[in-house]
């Protein structure tokens, strides 16, 4: 990644250490000069930050760039006035000595590093750029009325004794601010574009450099405060990397990376859906209704099936899809048109079992219209469940016969068993009868008769 950065950016990185090595010759010539130039160059970028946001405030759906961009101006603004009221510039004649833009360097970072860190609650939030805006107008009139009218502002450098406490702390929580926003931004590195990351955070870790180096020095013409300024012409030479210049030759990847991100997100979620869609156990059509000029649905077109239906109904992709279902079936009439007419109309999803003497198949088919004027099916072949069923019907029809007989043979077996018990009987006692009252023996006779 970073032999990358440096292989596409090599130019860039060149003409910088050129325009450095330039400045530093500068610096040897006239210090004020190459301070001025230092200067300028970070406020040319800020403000070229701000009018990339700006322009596209609109499109930008991650609020960090805008709320950058915005507080980046008024940071510009500030750094501005301290180049203007710098030692030896002679541009304010009341204000001498090097306090004046000692104090508005503070003011500028302080600014810069706390917008650092509340932009990175803006990353997943809405912002309202236009009271963001005031705000910031109402504190940049603050600060600068503190200096140079109220003059309230805490005294920052004494002339022949350097930087004072309240300058030297400062710097230090400035740069504990900037660590929070390094700290922050990981967190929520995933919803920016790597490279930018990347070049956002090392402009900060820079910038915290500059700091520091500024907390050394008791000349403004010193080396530790060339240094610095060394330091924060880089930091705002990565921020023009990657903001700027990506914002204007990249804006896809910057301005747009979560569209492009949700782009990805949606082709791969439609791969899947596809996957999906072609390997599940289920039939299923996409299809359009077609009327007639009285809006009457005569027919339907096909939009699409999965495998699982092209395979149950013995067709390729090619041979189905756009054509009518009344050519692809070879019927006059397109069989459940009704069914599916209705579903459309009225949005209700409907479910029937049919069976297709052409393929002599049972299906259970679902039918539901996800879009105006089309409707989807799903459906399952219950060919093997319907011959159970009616396997099953036939077994419990014979097994009920069957009871029947059972039934019937053991009526039948008892009536017998009862007729011959009877009839023994009798003839036992017709020996002894005869001999004592022949007639009776007569009426058992009968009685034999009658069983039998």
């Amino acid at each position: 990644m970073v032999r990358s950065f440096f292989i596409k950016n090599y130019l860039s990185l060149v003409f910088g250490l050129i325009i450095i090595s330039v400045l530093y010759l500068i610096s040897l010539y006239s210090y004020l000069l190459y301070h001025s130039f230092v200067e300028l160059f970070s406020i040319i970028i800020a403000f070229g930050i701000f009018i990339v946001v700006w322009n596209a405030r609109k499109f930008l759906d991650n609020s960090f760039f805008l709320f950058i961009g915005i507080a980046y101006l008024f940071v510009a603004l500030i750094d501005l006035f301290h180049v203007l009221s710098y030692n030896g510039m002679g541009v304010f004649a009341s204000f001498t000595g090097s306090n004046p833009a000692t104090q508005l360097w503070i003011s500028a970072r302080y600014l810069q590093a706390i917008s650092l860190l509340l932009a990175i609650f803006f990353i997943t939030r809405g912002l309202n750029y236009i009271l963001q805006f005031i705000s910031y107008l109402i504190v940049t009139i603050l600060l600068l009325l503190s200096i140079f009218y109220w003059k309230i502002f805490p005294v920052s450098y004494i002339e022949g004794l350097g930087l004072t406490t309240f300058k030297i702390v400062s710097e230090y929580v400035i740069c504990f601010l900037f660590v929070l926003a390094i700290v922050f931004l990981y967190l929520f590195r995933k919803e920016f574009n790597r490279t930018v990351y990347l070049l956002i955070t090392t402009s900060i870790i820079i910038t915290i450099l500059s700091e520091l180096s500024f907390t050394l020095y008791s000349d403004v013409y010193g080396l530790f405060n060339q240094l610095g300024h060394f330091f924060k012409l880089l930091s705002f030479f990565l921020v023009y990397k990657a903001i700027v210049e990506m914002g204007i030759s990249q804006p896809v990847e910057l301005l747009f990376f979560k569209l492009k991100q949700s782009e990805k997100y949606l082709a791969e979620s439609e791969e899947k859906y596809h996957s999906l869609y072609n390997s599940m156990d289920e039939g299923s059509t996409l299809d359009e209704l077609i009327y007639d000029e009285s809006k009457k649905p005569i027919d339907y077109r096909i939009i699409d099936a999965n495998n699982t239906a092209l395979s149950i109904f013995g067709f390729r992709k090619d041979q189905i899809i756009g054509k009518k279902a009344s050519e692809v079936y070879n019927m006059d009439i397109t069989p459940y048109l009704h069914i599916f007419a209705q579903v459309v109309e009225s949005g209700e999803p409907y479910r029937f079992e049919n069976y297709n003497p052409h393929l002599k198949k049972y299906f259970t088919i679902s039918v539901f219209s996800p879009f105006k004027g089309k409707f989807a099916t799903l459906f399952t072949d219950i060919t093997a469940q319907k011959k159970a069923e009616i396997l099953r019907a036939r077994i419990m029809k014979e097994k009920t016969l069957i009871d029947e007989r059972n039934k019937l043979a053991r009526e039948l077996h008892d009536t017998v068993t009862q007729t011959l018990f009877s009839s023994n009987m009798i003839s036992e006692a017709i020996p002894k009868l005869w001999k004592k009252d022949p007639e009776t023996v007569f009426e058992r006779i009968e009685e034999i008769k009658q069983l039998n």
